[in-house]
């Protein structure tokens, strides 16, 4: 089988997963995303204490920052999905969120990071190229947002 025949399956069966996962309920979305986002700030806390025994250096006080600034960022996204059924996230991201840790967890980060990126900047197109470098508007600028 070549190798681009392979890969083609095997996109279509992740995309068939992610169609069945979107059917499941908001509730196990939320718990899972949730669970998710505990252990693995849990196990970034271990690390980190583990590297803080045997040596502090800047790169581990560096990274202990990160993770101080990630676990506050994060408190809004667990208080919401704390909530479960009341929830106020929108569905598109609670789904998006929801087959993202799907991913990691089954270590397809490639495909995690696409999810994360249609998530974060969505699919819209996007110019090659810069533009408006000058004060004048240049002939080429129009021709981005048509199909010229």
């Amino acid at each position: 089988m070549r190798p681009e025949h392979a890969e083609r399956i095997h996109n279509k069966r992740l995309r068939a997963y992610e169609d069945s996962q979107r059917k499941k309920g908001k509730s196990e979305k939320c718990k899972l995303i949730y669970l998710w986002c505990k252990k693995m700030t849990a196990m970034w806390t271990e690390q980190l204490e583990e590297k803080a025994e045997s040596k502090v250096t800047s790169d581990v006080k560096q990274e202990s920052v990160f993770l101080r600034q990630t676990t506050t960022d994060m408190k809004p996204l667990i208080k919401q999905l704390k909530q479960d059924k009341d929830t106020t996230l929108n569905p598109e991201i609670l789904d998006a969120l929801f087959i993202l840790v799907q991913y990691c967890m089954m270590k397809e980060y490639l495909k995690a990071h696409d999810i994360y990126m249609a998530l974060c900047i969505g699919n819209s197109p996007w110019p090659m190229g810069v533009t408006m470098v000058g004060i004048h508007e240049r002939s080429g600028r129009s021709k981005i947002f048509t199909n010229q």
